[in-house]
């Protein structure tokens, strides 16, 4: 299981390839995304087996490239760089090896609440949301992290899919707008959703 989750993201490719880690010890899975919805466009999102192994990841690349690379936030100089650092809070439901072979999508959504919901928000994933996604043919696997450093909400979860045929579902409709949801929407302080697909080389 990830225990980090270091994502980078900007509007230009190159800049996230030569601004993220290389495959290197205790990374334990890395992907390039296109952004379906939301922005910015270019994604990569790798994972580790520990907070040491993504700093060592860092500072191995920042040695190499130069410390222009070093930043938790937006890298200086290049204001379109998001870099957002995670942890995982131990919640990972679903089919982890359905998702590495037949998912093709990523839901990344980040949200954060006032601190009186805090308790609430966590309530809902484990005992409504994410129970109620898996249950959607197609949807393989979710999981949830907290910001440890960089821009934007605190709460992040990434949800693998298969395809995006079920968002046209009348389950997946019903899920979106259930009373506690809905709830939960009105008491977000800040709130971000991107759809990735999987950069396999063969999108224009």
């Amino acid at each position: 299981m990830a225990i980090a989750v270091l994502i980078d993201s900007a509007f230009d490719l190159h800049i996230v390839e030569s601004l993220h880690p290389q495959p290197g010890p205790g990374q334990l899975a890395t992907g390039k995304y296109l952004a379906v919805e939301g922005e910015p466009p270019f994604v990569r999102i790798s994972e580790y087996e520990s907070m040491e192994a993504l700093s060592g990841a860092l500072e191995s690349h920042r040695m190499t490239i130069g410390d222009h690379s070093a930043s938790d936030e937006i890298l200086p100089g290049i204001p379109t760089v998001q870099r957002r650092i995670f942890r995982s809070r131990g919640e990972d439901f679903g089919e982890p090896g359905e998702a590495a072979q037949s998912g093709r999508f990523v839901v990344a959504s980040t949200m954060s609440v006032g601190q009186d919901h805090e308790e609430d928000l966590h309530a809902w994933y484990l005992e409504e949301h994410i129970p109620a996604l898996l249950r959607i043919d197609g949807w393989l696997r979710s999981r949830r992290f907290e910001k440890v450093a960089g821009p934007g909400p605190l709460h992040l979860a990434l949800h693998d899919l298969r395809d995006l045929e079920m968002r046209q579902q009348a389950a997946f409709h019903d899920i979106m707008t259930t009373p506690w949801r809905l709830r939960l929407v009105e008491a977000r302080t800040a709130f971000d959703r991107s759809l990735l697909k999987i950069d396999d080389g063969t999108s224009a």
